[in-house]
């Protein structure tokens, strides 16, 4: 019974569209809109700094970055970069205020149209990451949970769009 596995396993392989191909679904992608959220309390602020840094980056290597008005302008089907972060209060068993958790997501979506007329969005590339902080420089923390998910996207985007 292994052996017809193993042949069956090594036909769909072989066979041309079934097999995983080498495409890179950030080839081609120039143009991007960003979108931040982070859930919590007085998240307003870190909210505009997170947004700042991901534009940044994202023209750093060589990405344009589209206001929300500008993409609605453009006759492409613009890509979206989008933050998420969950953030949660970390209490000890007194009830004192001992840091906090939060989860940090970070994708690439692009808009298509699905069989029944609306729009869904298929994901490109994403990663996630999950950090436990204490009280201290929470924004600093979030700056460099994101950094890090950046310099995974951005090796994949520059993987996937060599310079010449």
């Amino acid at each position: 019974m292994k052996i017809v596995g193993s042949i069956v396993l090594l036909v769909v392989l072989s066979v041309p569209g079934l097999a995983q191909t080498s495409h890179l679904p950030l080839q081609n992608v120039r143009k991007v809109t960003v979108y931040v959220a982070i859930s919590g309390k007085d998240t307003d602020a870190m909210e505009t700094i997170l947004k700042n840094l991901v534009e940044l980056r994202l023209r750093m290597a060589g990405l344009t970055v589209l206001s929300m008005e500008e993409a609605k302008k453009d006759p492409d089907i613009i890509p979206s970069v989008e933050l998420s972060i969950i953030l949660l209060e970390l209490k000890n068993v007194g009830g004192y205020h001992t840091g906090y958790a939060f989860s940090t997501s970070l994708g690439v979506l692009d808009p298509m149209p699905s069989r029944n007329g609306n729009w869904a969005a298929m994901e490109l590339w994403t990663d996630r990451s999950l950090q436990a902080v204490g009280t201290d420089n929470l924004t600093e923390n979030l700056r460099s949970g994101t950094n890090n998910l950046l310099d995974e996207l951005m090796n994949s985007w520059l993987r996937a769009n060599p310079k010449k």
